[in-house]
C-alpha cells in the first residue's frame, strides 16, 4: 500500500521541451505525441458507417426489396442510435434509399433537424449498377470538413470500407482492421466510428471503434 501511495509525489504541467521521463519508451511516446500534433493528427472529426438495423426478413417480404421496412427491434435500434450519433455531432447523413436504411438513421435525423441525403450508389441495386459510387462518396466524406454519418447494406460495406481502408498508412493497425471487417462484415444495426485526421486533401483514418447493438459502452478496436 505504501509504494502505491508514493507511485506519484507530485503533478505538475510542463512543456514538451521541459518534461523528462526516466525510460526511454516514455521519451519517444512524448516525441510521437508532439509529432503528432505538429503534423495535425491530434486534432480529428469523425466519419460514422452503419448497416442498417434489423429489417423484415426477405422471405416474410413479397414487395419490392427497396421498401422492405424494419422490425421492432430495427425500429428499437434505430432510436437507440440518436444519442450515438449525437455523441459524434454528426452534421450530415448521407444513406442508401431503401426504407430499411434511411429509417435506421432517420431517427437521429429528425432530432437534429437534419435532411437526409439519400445516394442511390449506396444501396444494393445501385452498388451493382455503378459500383464505384459507393466508394466515390466515402471518399467525399472523409475530406468533408464536418462528421458524417453513412447508413448502407452488407454487400455495399466491402466497398466503403476499401475506400476508409486507403485512407489508412498500410501496416498500420486501423488498415488491418478495416481489412479484416471487409471480409467478416459488421453487425445489423453496428456503428463503425473512424477518426479522421489531416486536412482537406490529406486525410487520413487514425482510429476504429466500433458500436455493436448489444453494447453499453463503445469499445476501441
Amino acid at each position: 500500500d505504501g509504494a502505491l501511495k508514493n507511485e506519484i509525489d507530485q503533478i505538475a504541467w510542463f512543456t514538451p521541451a521541459q518534461a523528462q521521463c526516466s525510460y526511454v519508451s516514455g521519451t519517444l511516446q512524448l516525441k510521437a505525441i508532439v509529432r503528432a500534433e505538429r503534423q495535425g493528427m491530434l486534432r480529428t472529426r469523425p466519419v460514422l458507417l452503419i448497416r442498417h438495423a434489423d429489417a423484415v426478413p426477405r422471405k416474410k417480404w413479397s414487395k419490392d426489396d427497396a421498401d422492405r421496412p424494419l422490425d421492432n427491434i430495427g425500429q428499437q435500434r434505430a432510436r437507440a442510435l440518436v444519442p450515438v450519433l449525437s455523441a459524434y455531432g454528426i452534421e450530415r447523413v448521407i444513406t442508401s434509399p431503401s426504407v430499411r436504411c434511411f429509417t435506421t438513421v432517420q431517427p437521429y435525423a429528425a432530432a437534429a433537424s437534419l435532411t437526409l441525403r439519400l445516394k442511390n450508389g449506396l444501396s444494393e441495386a445501385g452498388f451493382v449498377e455503378a459500383p464505384k459510387k459507393a466508394g466515390w462518396y466515402t471518399a467525399k466524406a472523409v475530406q468533408h470538413t464536418v462528421p458524417v454519418a453513412i447508413c448502407t447494406h452488407r454487400p455495399v460495406l466491402p466497398a466503403v470500407l476499401a475506400e476508409l481502408r486507403a485512407h489508412t498508412r498500410v501496416g498500420a493497425s486501423v488498415f488491418r482492421t478495416l481489412d479484416e471487417l471487409a471480409t467478416t462484415g459488421i453487425d445489423k444495426g453496428e456503428v463503425l466510428i473512424c477518426q479522421i485526421a489531416g486536412d482537406v486533401g490529406a486525410s487520413r483514418v487514425v482510429s476504429v471503434e466500433r458500436q455493436r447493438p448489444a453494447d453499453s459502452l463503445i469499445g476501441s478496436l
